[in-house]
């Protein structure tokens, strides 16, 4: 069973009862909602930038299924979205080493990387024209020490012919593992089945936005 959600403090739970209370009493409810959503944001962005010192995920084992599927479905907290309960994933599936990140600090370096990786498939026709543009025997050629490839006709007519191509599979070869440090270094995605959807779905854009035979 895999457990991920926020963690809760009973007593600062009924330190915030009281405040609620005084604060409805004058009247002042709307500063009190100001005040939380922007203390929850601050512990956002702190926990993002100096990680946090507990672990939001946590795996309860049961020895019969009628109680993982009650568990599961059933709801645990009066808070929505406090705590999620869902069947875990095979361990063999589990990165380990991100388990512990906190779900709200893994959804907002999701919103962020998919918007950068969105971003780059627009302008992928960049590299692409520029590889096109420098794989070939002139532009070489001007570089100190390859003036030779001008020299012999054939080897000119091959570089022609294969450079362009071997440069950019290359780059397409490379998108892949690009796409897995991203899923697994800065996300912290916590399966591996998550990181390689991610990685076909952000490659099949790019594959989309500036197909291979153009």
């Amino acid at each position: 069973m895999l457990w991920d959600g926020e963690e809760c403090d009973e007593d600062m739970d009924k330190d915030r009862g009281w405040c609620m209370v005084i604060i409805g009493r004058l009247g002042w409810d709307f500063l009190y909602s100001f005040l939380q959503s922007a203390s929850s944001r601050l512990d956002l962005m702190f926990d993002s930038v100096l990680g946090t010192t507990m672990s939001s995920t946590g795996f309860v084992t049961f020895t019969d299924l009628a109680s993982v599927t009650s568990a599961a479905s059933a709801p645990l907290s009066y808070a929505p979205e406090v705590l999620q309960c869902a069947i875990a994933p095979e361990p063999r599936d589990i990165i380990w080493t991100n388990a512990h990140c906190d779900r709200r600090v893994c959804k907002e370096r999701e919103s962020i990387a998919s918007f950068l990786v969105g971003f780059g498939a627009l302008l992928w026709s960049v590299p692409l024209a520029f590889i096109q543009a420098m794989a070939t025997a002139d532009s070489l050629a001007k570089i100190p020490g390859m003036q030779w490839i001008l020299v012999n006709a054939s080897v000119a007519n091959f570089v022609n012919g294969y450079l362009p191509v071997v440069a950019l599979l290359t780059l397409i070869l490379v998108l892949p593992f690009a796409f897995e440090l991203v899923a697994t270094r800065y996300e912290h995605r916590k399966t591996q089945s998550d990181v390689q959807h991610s990685i076909f779905v952000r490659y099949f854009y790019y594959q989309v936005s500036f197909p291979t035979n153009k």
